[in-house]
């Protein structure tokens, strides 16, 4: 970003990266273009407009009609290319083509394409090497199939219920969850998440105890980290402290709420980052008070963050484990429950508790086997490790050269930006980020754009990405930045 300095990092070698030359975006058309917008005519006569993509992050674009990719480059019906910086809502393991992985789904069909709901010899496999790279003592335990994040969330907040229910007849089984969390949009994971727009209009069946979640940037308590003494921690504490709660009975000593789902880093809202400590305390409360812990990796799991599970970085081994997304690297739709044996009991003792057409597909296992396999041979976990560190110094280069950042951080390969009008008031830059949003989609890199504010951008690159191809995504941001400087100056 303009320094000699960091022309010299970015020769530096790479271990892991994919080795694929820079993307080279080209935009033909204007944005979306005229053989996409005969595509978003039928769409609009077809599908039902509840989706995100018919205003791209509430930029008023519809999104183009994405045709192909090529490595790391979508390619529109007018033959504009892109690269998309969320990894495709974090997929993304070895770009938006992995060939390798491709080639396994295509084998694995031709051979056997579809049980319903069977036992295969991919399936076992792939549960046996879950296992193997599990945190912890969940190496120990066992794993059941699902297809998406959702389905697995629901099948790990149902599994954690009834393993409650079964150990605590006394307890209301009452669930906790945070404040920004997102666990999906089923009807059961909408009431979960901490969101009043998936929530709203929607049956409620569960009514969770909502806590806050350390959003330290903007803390609820209105203190720093880390003079703050992990206020939002001891508020968790202090819940099961008092009958005044409605959460524990001291007297009796009957917990109400059994079960605790948390995100390691609140991806869906923008990326963010809690002190490491944050995590240790709660399963520290949750050993404490005989709650279930659910960790939440359908975003974060499977190398986001430099280690197989974020539970690794944040040094904290759940009860439950739900992961998705990068599982099959964007290939075929598969999810996964990890759980302590001792979970899993209970359920096992009733079979057939939850099952689905698909659960387990061995196309999809298949996939997700290679794809680890893949990982490991490649070794995709020292990338995203370098390149994270990379992305760290990129980030601090942009927060030296545009006062409107606000906040810049990233675990790995996983990176949020949030953008203020003023650094000392943090007055949320919510119409600036769109327009930095457009310039991006306008140079050819397409940004998600969160947060509580709407002023946050959310970056979860394919995790064998190379130095060129972050080099890509910080220089648009720099130059759309400028862009949006010089925009403010003239007017």
């Amino acid at each position: 970003m303009g320094t000699d300095e960091s022309n010299e990092r970015r020769n530096a070698a790479e271990p892991g990266s994919s080795g694929r030359p820079r993307p080279r975006p080209i935009k033909r058309t204007e944005i979306p273009g005229p053989a996409s917008r005969e595509w978003i005519d039928r769409d609009r006569r077809s599908e039902s407009g509840g989706n995100a993509y018919p205003d791209f992050f509430g930029t008023g674009v519809y999104s183009p009609i994405i045709e192909s990719a090529e490595g790391s480059l979508f390619v529109d019906a007018d033959g504009n290319s892109f690269v998309e910086s969320s990894g495709a809502f974090s997929c993304a393991t070895f770009g938006y083509a992995p060939g390798d992985v491709i080639a396994a789904a295509v084998e694995q069909m031709q051979k056997l394409a579809h049980v319903p709901d069977l036992p295969t010899g991919p399936r076992i496999e792939l549960a046996e090497k879950l296992r193997s790279i599990a945190p912890g003592d969940l190496k120990d335990g066992r794993v059941q199939f699902d297809l998406g994040g959702a389905g697995a969330m629901d099948l790990a907040y149902k599994l954690a219920y009834f393993h409650s229910h079964e150990t605590k007849p006394h307890s209301a089984h009452k669930v906790i969850t945070f404040a920004g969390a997102y666990h999906g949009r089923t009807t059961t994971t909408s009431q979960l998440t901490g969101s009043a727009h998936a929530q709203e209009g929607m049956p409620h069946t569960v009514d969770p105890i909502r806590m806050p979640f350390p959003y330290c940037y903007r803390c609820p308590f209105g203190q720093e980290y880390p003079s703050c003494g992990l206020a939002c921690a001891q508020y968790v504490r202090q819940q099961f402290e008092h009958d005044a709660w409605g959460v524990r009975n001291p007297r009796t000593g009957h917990t109400q709420a059994t079960i605790m789902l948390w995100e390691p880093i609140q991806a869906h809202i923008g990326m963010i980052f809690p002190p490491q400590e944050f995590m240790r305390e709660l399963r520290s409360i949750c050993d404490d008070y005989g709650v279930t812990l659910v960790d939440d990796e359908v975003c974060m799991g499977i190398g986001h963050t430099g280690n197989w599970f974020a539970a690794e970085t944040y040094e904290t081994v759940p009860d439950v484990l739900a992961t998705s997304k990068a599982l099959t690297a964007g290939v075929y739709p598969l999810s996964a429950v990890i759980a302590k044996d001792e979970i899993w009991a209970p359920w096992g003792a009733a079979p057939d508790k939850h099952m689905g057409s698909y659960h387990g597909n061995p196309v999809g296992c298949a996939a997700g086997l290679k794809n680890i396999e893949l990982m490991e041979e490649r070794d995709v976990l020292t990338n995203v490790r370098a390149q994270g560190a990379y992305a760290a110094e990129c980030l601090a280069d942009l927060m030296a050269r545009h006062e409107i950042i606000g906040e810049a951080k990233n675990v790995g390969l996983a990176i949020g930006i949030e953008l203020v009008r003023d650094r000392a008031t943090k007055e949320p830059a919510e119409a600036e980020t769109v327009a930095l949003v457009k310039e991006c989609l306008d140079r050819g890199l397409l940004v998600l754009r969160l947060g509580y504010h709407g002023n946050r951008l959310n970056l979860m690159p394919p995790l064998d990405s190379s130095r060129a191809e972050m080099d890509f995504i910080f220089d648009t941001l720099d130059e759309s930045l400028g862009a949006l400087r010089e925009q403010e100056v003239a007017a």
